[in-house]
């Protein structure tokens, strides 16, 4: 159920995305991509990409989901209940450092916490979080062989 929850937020996060990115492209702001998906684009090494792979879509996400899940949430709930979801959430948000993706990746936070506190279980949160990071590797990968991906910038791990 968690899982065809993510899949049912799929088209909000990218809604999102490509509303912020719009909307910044109205007011002329132009904000840096993450440096790691620069790297990931230009990087042609099939050795760094593994690694960036393993690091990005595996290990960031169960680390993460530890912390933010497994500690902050678990503690904040007890506290708070369901406004310690949105709290974590919001943290994970803005712990990303990337103005741009805020509101998409709280909205992950979200749908993160809610898989978490629906199971009681890391692991659901663990592997939507891994295979939502393993779409943006993947997309990262595809931008600019793919002509109107070109203008989207928002994606962050």
């Amino acid at each position: 159920a968690s899982i065809g929850l993510y899949v049912l937020f799929l088209p909000i996060y990218f809604a999102f995305a490509f509303l912020i990115n719009y909307i910044f492209t109205i007011f002329e702001i132009h904000p840096e991509p993450q440096a790691i998906i620069e790297q990931i684009r230009l990087e042609t090494n099939p050795v760094y990409r593994i690694l960036a792979f393993l690091s990005i879509c595996i290990m960031a996400p169960v680390s993460e989901e530890i912390l933010f899940r497994g500690i902050l949430q678990r503690y904040l709930d007890q506290k708070w209940g369901y406004a310690g979801i949105v709290l974590s959430a919001w943290i994970f948000a803005i712990i990303h450092f990337n103005l741009s993706a805020l509101f998409p990746i709280f909205a992950l936070g979200l749908i993160l916490g809610f898989a978490f506190r629906k199971t009681g279980s890391l692991l659901v949160p663990i592997l939507i979080h891994c295979a939502h990071n393993s779409l943006v590797f993947l997309l990262t990968l595809l931008k600019g062989k793919i002509e109107s991906y070109d203008q989207f910038d928002t994606l962050i791990f």
